[in-house]
């Protein structure tokens, strides 16, 4: 039994039929009577692919330390698939097994996710239709994702301007915190100061004098990120993650050289970029190689698919490299960046073929 207490019955237009019922419930509780419907041929379904890092960016929202007062107002859109059995002033009841899935989710599927895996108990705003349609489903979801306008970016420029004085820069540090990027907030702030972030002091501009990271070689690895990832275009959030999980990846496995800042190609421009590139690239690799053993689609937006692919490119990948002195210069160019790719790949053959020195026949070293 699904008790739902304390509703409101809502009508927006008094000379039509049609109800849409407010009502606060337990994240994790939803949950478990929800499903949702992919879109797919021959198939009423309605959502897109659930995306992990878009969860875990909620999650992260509510459970991040600085975080603990941070609330979601707006609530999600839903279609419950059967008649109340009970419906009161101020209770509904709908007869249902445990975990049984009569609940499809129309709009906001990644927040109801991301909540209920808080470590929190939080609650879920939900704004519900009774029955509705397969048409009224795919109606409501298509408003709701194309009608919406994107806040101008003078205006909240002007906001945060304004709030500078007023609160000391309160709202732009949980912006930050909430990893909302505007243009005055740039994805190069999240990077070089989000508490996630395994590039963190590192990114070299006018926030961090002291920092080792060119930033347009982050504004390049973004760049081809989004080239190459449709779901990057569409979410900021995504491209971060991805770039967050490689270089996550390449710092465990780099840990030794790390702190070197004497000589380490790996924060260079030209490097850094061409190291991004390659392991996107053999992302999209891993997926089918897993896939083909697997005998199941593995998708490149799965979970840590980018941290364990790079895992996997660079086993025995030796760190020598980025510390040794390259004998070819001036290599932020298209020409020299191939022949950082070609060094890459030399010692990734070095390294199936067993060869006792790994660095052999390395064009930047030769």
């Amino acid at each position: 039994m699904l008790e739902i207490e304390n509703f409101i019955k809502f009508k927006q237009r008094d000379d039509k039929e049609g109800y849409v019922y407010v009502f606060s419930i337990k994240a994790k509780k939803l949950l478990e009577h929800s499903n949702v419907e992919i879109v797919q041929r021959n198939s009423p379904g309605i959502q897109r692919v659930l995306v992990p890092s878009r969860v875990k960016k909620v999650t992260s929202f509510f459970d991040e330390m600085g975080n603990e007062t941070n609330i979601i107002p707006n609530s999600i859109v839903v279609s419950i698939e059967k008649d109340p059995i009970v419906e009161s002033e101020n209770e509904l009841k709908f007869e249902c097994s445990e975990n049984e899935k009569f609940i499809d989710i129309i709009d906001g599927q990644h927040r109801l996710e991301g909540i209920a895996k808080s470590e929190n108990e939080l609650n879920i705003l939900v704004s519900a239709f009774i029955r509705p349609t397969p048409t009224e489903k795919a109606f409501q979801f298509v408003v709701i994702n194309n009608k919406s306008h994107k806040v101008p970016t003078t205006h909240v420029k002007s906001l945060l301007a304004n709030y500078q004085g007023i609160d000391n820069s309160l709202l732009g540090t949980k912006l930050n915190k909430a990893g909302i990027s505007f243009s005055h907030i740039p994805d190069i702030d999240l990077v070089d100061t989000g508490v996630d972030s395994p590039l963190k002091d590192l990114i070299k501009w006018q926030n961090n004098e002291e920092g080792i990271i060119p930033i347009n070689a982050l504004e390049n690895s973004f760049w081809y990120i989004v080239d190459k990832v449709p779901e990057a275009k569409e979410d900021d959030s995504i491209k971060r993650d991805i770039l967050y999980q490689i270089w996550k990846a390449v710092k465990e496995h780099f840990s030794t050289i790390w702190e070197n800042r004497e000589i380490n190609h790996l924060f260079e421009k030209a490097p850094f970029i061409v190291l991004t590139s390659v392991l996107v690239d053999y992302a999209f690799t891993y997926c089918d190689i897993l896939s083909d053993l697997e005998d199941s689609d593995i998708s490149i937006m799965d979970e840590d698919v980018f941290y364990k692919s790079t895992k996997m490119y660079l086993k025995n990948f030796p760190a020598s490299f980025w510390t040794s002195e390259w004998t070819k210069k001036g290599l932020d160019t298209n020409a020299g960046r191939i022949l950082i790719k070609n060094s890459i790949s030399q010692i990734k053959s070095n390294i199936r073929n067993k060869e006792t020195d790994m660095l052999k026949d390395v064009v930047v070293l030769t």
